[in-house]
Parts: structure tokens; sequence; C-alpha cells
């Protein structure tokens, strides 16, 4: 293993370690350095900001794998791994989660989950007039959907919350469904 990926790795554990009880906005890089012994230049020869560390962790956690897999095919077994993930990292994914913005994790999130909405909305026989907004809106939905789950105590476990989440949405498509439709000709 390259010092790169050791001294990565050590970024890593410490940011992890300190999010299990500080939002991520209250930890500052020489926080995290201070936790690994290393130095802030290591830091910024490795990332730009602690949200680049963040999604680093991610992509090296299950972010990078999953949505590689997810773009080909989505299957409830790689949305469930997903949810897992999420689960299992409960208090990482809430302390960098709510911060929202550009290059934050949320948006980073949103940014890896729209192509999968947009290929979706792509195979709808319904014509779609803005799939990058639409995109944007189901993926903002779905990460505000995980954030309230997550902060639940306890939490449901995965599969329950993506049963709630299809019920949710199967629901809410009829109701809409019924609300757009034109009315009954006499």
């Amino acid at each position: 293993m390259s010092n790169s990926v050791i001294t990565k790795r050590a970024l890593a554990a410490a940011l992890k370690e300190m999010l299990q009880t500080t939002p991520l906005e209250k930890i500052s890089i020489a926080e995290i350095c201070q936790r690994c012994s290393l130095n802030r230049k290591s830091f910024y020869y490795h990332f730009h900001d602690k949200y680049e560390l963040v999604e680093w962790i991610f992509a090296q956690e299950i972010g990078d794998a999953l949505f590689e897999e997810m773009q080909d095919t989505i299957h409830v077994q790689l949305s469930l791994a997903f949810c897992t993930y999420l689960y299992e990292n409960r208090a990482f994914i809430l302390n960098t989660l709510h911060v929202s913005g550009s290059g934050t994790f949320h948006d980073y999130l949103c940014q890896q989950i729209q192509p999968l909405v947009k290929r979706t909305l792509a195979t709808s026989q319904k014509s779609i007039p803005n799939t990058d907004d639409a995109a944007l809106m189901v993926s903002q939905s779905f990460l505000s959907a995980v954030y309230q789950w997550l902060r639940r105590v306890p939490p449901e476990k995965p599969e329950q919350f993506l049963s709630e989440l299809i019920s949710v949405a199967e629901v809410l498509s009829v109701r809409i469904q019924q609300l757009l439709a034109p009315p009954p000709k006499h």
C-alpha cells in the first residue's frame, strides 16, 4: 500500500471517529490532522477540503462500486446495500448529510443519484420535458427521506425503510394521477 493511501486512510479514520459525536461543520482540518498526528500540509496535499475527504471515504467504502453497478441496472439488492451502508454508518452519514450546498456530501450524493433517476425517467413511456430538474427534485427528496429515516431513534431496519418508501411513492403516484386526470365527461 502506498504512502498516499496510508495517509488518506489515516485522515479518513480520524474524521469518521470525530463524526461519531461532532457535526462536520464543527470539525476543523487542524483537528482532523491532530487526531491522526499529521500536519495540515499532508491534508491539503491529498484533499482540497474536508468535504472532499468525506466523498473519498464514501467512495472507498461503497459509493463508486455501488453507483457504477447501479448505472447498468437497478436491483433491490443494490438499493438495500446502499441503505444498509447508510444504516451501519448512521453517525457519519447524519453528521455529513445535513450540510447542503455546493461541494458538500449532500451535493455529491445528489450528483450520484441523478443519473440513475434520469435513466429511469428516460425509460418511461411518458415524455418528461426537463429530466434534469426532475432528477434533481427526486434525488433531493430521496436524500431528505434518508436523513429523516436515520434521525429516528432507533431508525427502522433498511428493509423496512425501503418498503415504506416504496409504499409512499406508490400511494402518492396514484393520488397525483387522480388529481391531474381530466374530470369525467357526463
